[in-house]
């Protein structure tokens, strides 16, 4: 709803042709010391909310009255909710509200006047708002134009009820005139006084399906009357968790953005305590207790009905019950009238009763319908004690008689209901006998239910009371499973409460595996399933094949499935060598199984010669084993005699070891070099210990030889001449 506030209202804000509220806020109470500041809070046919907040004591003060006009936002004109509220302190002091239809095309006036006579006045509890101190429907069916002009205090009082007794004061009491009292399902007739005060006077019940109680918002419920009891219903709400224009409802009627884990809420039976749970996303409302000893469970149904308060300790309503049959449920309002008391088995008041016809009263007598009239005033009416017989006061005697004079109209209560399943009796309006005893149909609903597991009980259609509490079967769900880790609830078929909410164990499978890398996640306590878990990364999800080229696949920590299945690389050794005559065998990294067994090639050495006298093996070609360690035979040199070297020997392999011989010589006196010349020269003999022989020695020259010789370089030479 789009709103303009004027500082001044201008006359031509009464032009014609325009949809708008014009709204005035004024008080009788002293500014600033009873009031401070006025809040006026607006709610459109959408629940939109607006609100207007002025100071009546600072320095941006404003003077009363408080004007402004509202203009639709769009094509729906109502209803329109308003609440004027004054404040002192920021403490709320009085208010008064009203529920409003703009006109289309028409400026239209409502005066929220906060006086005094409503200060301490809470009309809460019936829905109403006060008027002069007193409790009215806020519902106004017919605004006065507006002119241009600020009007009194009783512009736009309430209508609704088709004629309230005059509320407000200042108009003319219309006697037998429909009025609806306080009880906001109860319909009467206005009884006027000879000062023209005006009382509605209880004639019957308002029909099923009249609002007794407007809708507060998007969250909150519009309440109807049954049909069968005096009293509004108690206040129902939007259940907890529906969407509204700021978020979820709460379930306690108001809407709350976002979810608030922990806020309170309804679970839809009074007498337990609620509390929001965030864990499945949506606001969902969980039992968290008994709700605190008092809190009303079950509202009277009418003045002999007495209201039920939870005990603080279960969660269930006590039994229905009456007030005794020692309540007065309806004062005696004069000489003429008589106190009614409950009858102790029915919520309504008997039919109001006065002093017969003819008893003296304070001005003179009792007319036998609750009135005292001065003197005896023939043909005035008055009552036979028969509701279906019209009286007439007989002045013959001197004193005042009621005689019959008639059948009493149709529609004339002639027997009460007793009961909430009874309904009353009324005269034919041709015979002077009220009908035969009736009781209310078997559709009629004669108890609410108060609780997930309790039903609305219905009538007979053969008795006045309401049949026994009956309760939900055990096998009903009252509480639907919220999550896979929530349990369904199920009535106790004794019990108007839902059980306690109650949550799986916390080895619960509520999500199984989805795969070698998927967990299976359990219950934690809450309503939900946790976060889907997955195996850690590097977990073995697949260990390697036999055959030496599988390897093992992990999970990456993220994904249900193990990787897919891979080999080892062309380049891995799947079987080493297991001696020299073996070869390594490498994967192909397409299979697992490593390649059959290879040897080394034929020829390829295994065992290298060790030695002069060994010889070295080389392999088969098709046998891992290195053939047997083989020598050179004992004939073989493995050491020939050095060139020149007379005094040396050749070695030969013994055949039995690796290794040559140490080097040996020829032995000493072994001749390396004979003497060329007998005379000159002498034979060289080896050493024993090495292989030259030594220095050739011969006789020095010219040393005698021969006959006659003289040696030379080692020779003798002959010089001639005889030998001597």
């Amino acid at each position: 709803m789009k709103r303009a506030l004027l500082a001044l209202l201008l006359v031509g804000c009464s032009a014609s042709h325009v949809t708008q509220l014009v709204v005035v806020v004024d008080s009788d109470l002293a500014v600033p010391s009873a009031l401070d500041a006025v809040r006026v809070d607006v709610q459109g046919p959408s629940g939109m909310t607006e609100t207007i907040e002025r100071d009546l004591a600072g320095a941006d003060r404003i003077e009363l009255p408080l004007t402004f006009s509202l203009v639709p936002a769009g094509d729906a004109l109502g209803p329109v909710t308003l609440t004027a509220v004054g404040l002192r302190g920021g403490t709320e002091v009085v208010s008064r509200s009203a529920v409003v239809t703009l006109a289309k095309d028409e400026s239209r006036v409502l005066v929220l006047f906060l006086g005094a006579s409503c200060v301490d006045v809470d009309c809460s509890a019936s829905g109403y708002t006060c008027v002069e101190g007193e409790c009215v429907d806020p519902r106004i069916n017919e605004l006065p134009p507006f002119t241009g002009e600020i009007p009194g205090a009783d512009a736009g009082v309430s209508d609704a009820g088709e004629g309230d007794a005059c509320p407000t004061g200042g108009c003319v009491c219309e006697d037998g005139a429909p009025c609806r009292t306080e009880a906001g399902c109860e319909v009467g007739e206005t009884r006027c006084d000879e000062e023209g005060n005006a009382t509605c006077v209880v004639t019957g019940l308002a029909a099923a399906g009249v609002v007794c109680r407007v809708a507060a918002g998007s969250c909150d419920l519009e309440e109807t009357c049954d049909g069968t009891s005096p009293t509004c219903p108690s206040d129902f709400f939007v259940a907890t968790g529906e969407t509204c224009d700021g978020g979820f409802c709460d379930g306690l009627g108001g809407c709350s953005e976002g979810c608030s884990p922990g806020a309170a809420c309804s679970t839809g039976n009074p007498c337990e305590r609620g509390e929001i749970d965030c864990s499945g996303g949506a606001p969902r409302c969980v039992a968290a207790g008994p709700s605190t000893a008092g809190t009303v469970c079950r509202a009277a149904l009418g003045p002999c009905d007495a209201e039920e308060a939870c005990d603080g300790t279960t969660t269930d309503c006590p039994d229905d019950r009456f007030r005794s049959t020692s309540t007065v449920c309806r004062a005696a309002t004069g000489s003429c009238d008589l106190d009614e008391t409950c009858t102790g088995d029915s919520a309504l008041c008997p039919s109001d009763a006065f002093v017969d016809t003819g008893a003296s009263c304070t001005d003179g007598f009792c007319d036998g319908l609750g009135e005292c009239r001065s003197g005896c005033t023939p043909g005035g009416s008055c009552s036979t004690g028969n509701p279906c017989e019209i009286g007439r006061i007989d002045c013959a005697s001197g004193t005042p008689s009621c005689v019959a004079s008639g059948p009493a109209p149709a529609g004339t209560v002639c027997r009460d209901a007793a009961g909430v399943c009874d309904v009353a009796e009324t005269c034919t309006g041709s015979s002077t006998t009220c009908p035969t005893d009736g009781f209310a149909p078997s559709t009629r609903s004669c108890r609410d239910a108060v609780g997930e597991c309790d039903v609305a009980d219905f009538c007979s259609g053969s008795a006045a009371g309401c049949p026994a509490d009956a309760k939900r079967p055990a096998t009903f769900e009252c509480r639907a499973a919220a999550g896979d880790c929530d349990l369904a609830e199920r009535c106790d078929g004794s019990s108007s409460a839902c059980p306690s909410d109650a949550r799986r164990p916390n080895d619960h499978v509520c999500r199984a595996s989805a795969g070698t890398c998927d967990v299976a996640d359990t219950c934690n306590g809450g309503v939900s399933c946790p976060a889907d878990a997955k195996r850690s990364s590097g977990f073995v999800c697949r260990t390697a094949a036999s055959g030496g080229c599988d390897v093992a696949e992990t999970c990456n920590g993220s994904s249900n499935g193990c990787p897919s299945d891979g080999f080892a690389s062309a380049s891995t050794v799947c079987r080493a060598a297991t001696s020299t005559c073996d070869a390594a065998e490498t994967c192909t990294g397409s299979s697992a199984a490593c390649p059959s067994d290879g040897f080394a090639s034929a020829g390829t050495t295994c065992r290298a010669a060790r030695g002069d006298c060994d010889v070295a093996e080389t392999c088969t070609g098709s046998s891992a084993s290195c053939p047997s360690d083989q020598r050179r035979p004992s004939d073989y040199v493995c050491r020939a005699v050095v060139v020149g070297a007379t005094c040396d020997v050749a070695e030969t392999c013994t055949g039995t070891t690796d290794t040559c011989p140490a080097d040996g010589f020829r032995p000493a006196g072994y001749v390396c070099r004979a003497a060329r010349d007998f005379e000159c020269d002498v034979d060289e003999l080896c050493t024993g210990s090495s292989a030259s022989c030594p220095t050739n020695v011969t006789e020095p020259d010219g040393f005698f030889c021969g006959c006659n010789g003289r040696c030379l370089a080692g020779t003798c030479r002959e010089m001639g001449g005889p030998c001597l």
